[in-house]
């Protein structure tokens, strides 16, 4: 089985067993034989005036699109755009028989455009060596984006002459993670950047406490900490202070500089059309985590120069700001959705790209997002409930599997074409207290890739599986499967809670398990990108077959 799975498959007999012969001369032919070699680097290429392998460029209207004939003398890719060639080369790796390549004609092409994948660096530093893992396998299983989570209140992990690292972060350099862009767009994937404004701020304040409120009442804000009985609220205060330290100054102008010379910096970086502004969790008031703009001198002068009544009013107000920058630099703006009242006309311009992650936490009504589409927003579907890794109410085999982008979510297909894609999202990545990621980030990509690539409803069953190991590890045997020792296809990942106690041992044939883990160890050396998923599931059986003895 291909994964994700393709629209039109006729296999036919035969197998290619030849050396892969590129001419050299045509568009992409260097870069899909370089794609070959990241993803199975043992098939053989070479370039050649006399070749068997032909890229020819074609007119397909949806992005991404391909068409694949394989021959027993000739390999054929029909393309498009450089997408497509990557996403012909992931199948066709996906063809292996022993030493040779199926040989079938395929005709691709995805449902939803915008395919992608959030990692989350700013809680916790994640390898460079880590992060090339999942960024080759995201390649491999046909998204097109990769948005990286730089900035939130733990720290802001990017090297920068504008924000300071108070804290001593481990910080990505300008030139790793310019190297690190050049390696996803080698690999066809659009890297989206995130920093974030108004609110998660604490870091920021601390790095540069002119980002602050001037409070006017200070006993007030004091005391509403103070008075707080919630163990966490350290987390989200000004220490020195004593005050919410979540939400930067809306009302001085020097919020507006400092963010500018932040967005000048990542974009000179980040060459893709995109930067994610963040825009989200206004206030956590149970954490003690909010904004002090009706209790500032500068917010409230501003409020009262714009003829803003409230502080949504302010809020949109800091939206059209950042979004007026973004602009002067020729790039389009992402946002979160959950601050934005869609009951009510919302005043920011219409094409900015709303990212739904939650219905309305202003009104804790359900039923927002149509709301949200019929106000004219473009739209990314990122829902919690069936999107997020990070906690296993979130997405789990039995929900993923009747999701799609669009389902429940528009009553009138008048709007469908506002949903441009849907987003995955691995947030605390790199933070060492959720420990499940390793096992857990590679299957959950492997079915969300499919359920952006696929609308229709899929039953995961033994191939499936089987095939879904092969694509994370990078070996394309289709005879293992450690997840039917799971009770799901997506191994628990509850960080409280033992990985085995969800499990059902009694069932489980040690025999059986021992020789999954056997076959698991033999294919160490051939694993080409997905070492680091393939030792997390051998530890995962290895724990239970300790149990089992």
């Amino acid at each position: 089985m291909i994964l994700p799975r393709v629209k039109m498959r006729k296999d036919k007999e035969g197998v290619f067993q030849n050396i892969i012969r590129y001419y050299g001369k045509s568009e992409f032919s260097e870069n899909a034989i370089n794609l070959i070699k990241h993803f199975s680097p043992d098939i053989k290429c070479e370039k050649d005036s006399n070749p068997n392998f032909f890229l020819t460029k074609d007119n397909f209207e949806v992005k991404g699109t391909y068409k694949l004939t394989v021959s027993e003398s000739e390999i054929c890719i029909c393309y498009s755009d450089y997408e497509g060639v990557r996403n012909a080369i992931s199948t066709l790796v996906q063809l292996r028989v022993g030493d040779g390549i199926k040989c079938v004609e395929i005709f691709d092409e995805p449902d939803n455009t915008f395919r992608s994948c959030m990692l989350d660096l700013a809680r916790g530093y994640v390898e460079i060596d880590v992060l090339k893992e999942h960024i080759i396998r995201m390649a491999m299983l046909k998204f097109s984006h990769i948005h990286l989570h730089l900035m939130d209140r733990q720290s802001y992990v990017l090297e920068s002459d504008v924000v300071p690292n108070p804290d001593k972060h481990r910080l990505y350099t300008k030139k790793e993670m310019a190297e690190l862009i050049a390696f996803c767009k080698n690999l066809s994937l659009e890297v989206i950047p995130e920093i974030e404004i108004p609110a998660h701020a604490v870091n920021q304040i601390k790095a540069l406490p002119e980002l602050g409120c001037d409070i006017i009442d200070k006993k007030k804000a004091i005391d509403a900490i103070k008075n707080l009985d919630n163990p966490r609220k350290r987390e989200f205060t000004d220490n020195k202070k004593g005050v919410s330290s979540w939400v930067v100054c809306a009302g001085k102008e020097t919020t507006y500089v400092i963010f500018e010379e932040i967005i000048k910096e990542v974009l000179e970086i980040f060459d893709g059309p995109y930067i994610h502004i963040g825009g989200d969790e206004l206030e956590f008031t149970h954490l003690g985590a909010h904004p002090h703009w009706d209790n500032c001198r500068y917010c409230t002068k501003k409020m009262e120069e714009e003829n803003i009544s409230d502080l949504r009013g302010l809020y949109y107000y800091v939206i059209r700001r950042v979004y007026d920058t973004v602009k002067s630099f020729g790039r389009k703006m992402i946002m979160w959705n959950d601050q934005l009242d869609v009951f009510n006309p919302i005043d920011i311009p219409k094409d900015i790209i709303i990212e739904f992650w939650d219905g309305n936490v202003i009104t804790k009504e359900r039923g927002t997002y149509q709301k949200l589409l019929e106000q004219g927003f473009e739209t990314i579907n990122a829902e919690c409930h069936y999107c997020y890794v990070d906690f296993p109410q979130y997405m789990r085999e039995e929900k993923i599997t009747r999701w799609n982008t669009h389902k429940e979510y528009v009553g009138d297909s008048k709007l469908d074409g506002k949903i441009i894609g849907g987003e995955m999202c691995a947030w605390e990545l790199g933070n060492q207290l959720y420990s499940f990621y390793p096992y857990s980030l590679p299957v959950c990509m492997t079915l969300f890739a499919d359920r952006v690539w696929n609308n229709d409803i899929f039953i995961y069953d033994d191939e499936y599986k089987k095939s879904a190991f092969s694509v994370m590890v990078g070996v394309y045997n289709r005879n293992i499967n450690p997840f039917s020792f799971f009770k799901e296809f997506i191994p628990p990942r509850d960080r409280n809670k033992n990985m085995l106690e969800d499990i059902e041992l009694d069932s489980i044939s040690l025999d059986e398990l021992s020789g999954e883990l056997s076959k698991m160890k033999k294919i160490k050396a051939q694993s080409v990108y997905g070492k680091n998923a393939l030792d997390a599931y051998i530890g995962c059986l290895e724990d239970i077959e300790n149990i089992l003895k």
